[in-house]
């Protein structure tokens, strides 16, 4: 089964927020989380089998303690006209 991906841009209230990071990767879906220095402070790769895992899965980021914004950026791919398309939230 081709799995669902998307990559959450996170963004925490306070330096001290950031050890709070580390709950997400025990929610179900994310397969990754990564610590990062900019705009935001980390990005989490979330994959799930459709669209509803990858919502639950951003729903449950925005709520950990300490998490002031998820931004999820969902992956497309193009197809062989060269327009792109969701993966997720699209209908066969």
């Amino acid at each position: 089964m081709i799995q669902k991906r998307a990559f959450v841009l996170v963004t925490v209230y306070s330096d001290a927020d950031r050890s709070s990071l580390s709950e997400i990767r025990d929610i179900p879906s994310v397969t990754q989380v990564d610590m990062v220095l900019g705009a935001f402070d980390a990005v989490v790769t979330v994959e799930g089998e459709d669209g509803k895992a990858i919502e639950r899965a951003v729903t449950s980021i925005s709520r950990t303690k300490g998490v002031k914004e998820a931004k999820p950026l969902v992956e497309v791919r193009a197809t062989s006209h060269g327009s792109l398309k969701p993966v997720i939230g699209r209908r066969s």
